[in-house]
């Protein structure tokens, strides 16, 4: 899989979080640029879509984080697509042009307009491996707490299409481990004085439902399971339509890993996480 296309961006101050590099949904819209400016090369550009009212949605979105970003940093956006099915497959790489380094790679399937699929390449390859063997349809087995969080889509989470763009969705998510971290007693000041933070090296992302203006979500968030050094945490995004929060929107596992600040060194997890983290794990053994 070659003949990428490449976009150029570089990131900005606004784009670091409080832990002082880019944050994840920031990478998401690097690559969803990279997705328009693919596209637009071959013919279809802006005002193609919303004038047949076509929206860019993912189905799957698989993102590796290997280096962190701070600011001013000059990027390359690499993109390519193939068709796979009714489907779009997409192979994105953020790239450090400085240093020539990798910092993330995501790979999304996303269901598309009939009509742009015409001047996209059929892919001959193996389904892609870590959006096929990254199962999370298991639903929540009810064996531990979960972490709740509310919120109802405003006009300012709404993208050019008038829909609530996943880039909101993904800093919805952010919030919500927060929140976690809140619940389980060690919040954002206790992991400082720690010294420790939470690495995000791996993901996964299933999406369902669409969320519009005014729609009340609810984000549930617990931990899937901890190892030696790594933390799994899991998420789901709900929709009330009226009748309760029964309508699923999205269905997230990230990986992550414990790290001590001072050395930006990745460390065993200690016993502050796992003992707090034990009311709101759903495998304990």
């Amino acid at each position: 899989m070659e003949n990428y296309q490449t976009s150029f961006t570089t990131t900005r101050f606004f784009d670091l979080d409080s832990q002082r590099h880019v944050n994840s949904a920031t990478y998401l819209s690097y690559v969803r640029q990279g997705q328009f400016d693919f596209l637009h090369n071959l013919g279809y550009d802006t005002p193609y879509f919303t004038r047949h009212g076509i929206y860019l949605k993912p189905e799957l979105i698989h993102v590796q984080y290997l280096r962190q970003l701070a600011a001013h940093v000059p990027l390359e956006v690499r993109s390519n697509a193939w068709r796979m099915s009714n489907s779009i497959y997409w192979d994105q790489q953020i790239v450090n042009r400085d240093s020539g380094e990798l910092s993330a790679h995501l790979t999304t399937l996303m269901s598309v307009d009939e009509n742009l699929l015409d001047k996209i390449s059929l892919c001959d390859e193996e389904f892609p491996e870590p959006l096929l063997t990254w199962d999370i349809r298991q639903n929540f087995t009810n064996t531990c707490k979960r972490s709740e969080m509310d919120y109802r889509v405003r006009h300012i989470d709404l993208d050019g299409f008038n829909q609530c763009s996943d880039i909101v969705l993904w800093r919805l998510n952010e919030e919500a481990r927060w929140r976690l971290l809140e619940d389980v007693g060690v919040s954002f000041g206790e992991l400082l004085r720690n010294d420790l933070s939470l690495f995000w090296i791996n993901g996964i992302y299933c999406y369902y439902g669409e969320v519009g203006l005014n729609d009340p979500l609810k984000v549930y968030t617990w931990i899937s399971r901890v190892d030696k050094v790594r933390i799994y945490i899991r998420q789901e995004i709900f929709k009330d339509s009226g009748k309760g929060f029964g309508d699923r929107i999205l269905r997230t596992e990230g990986e992550f890993l414990a790290v001590a600040l001072s050395r930006s060194k990745p460390i065993r997890v200690p016993e502050i996480l796992r003992a707090a983290f034990e009311p709101y794990m759903e495998n304990t053994q």
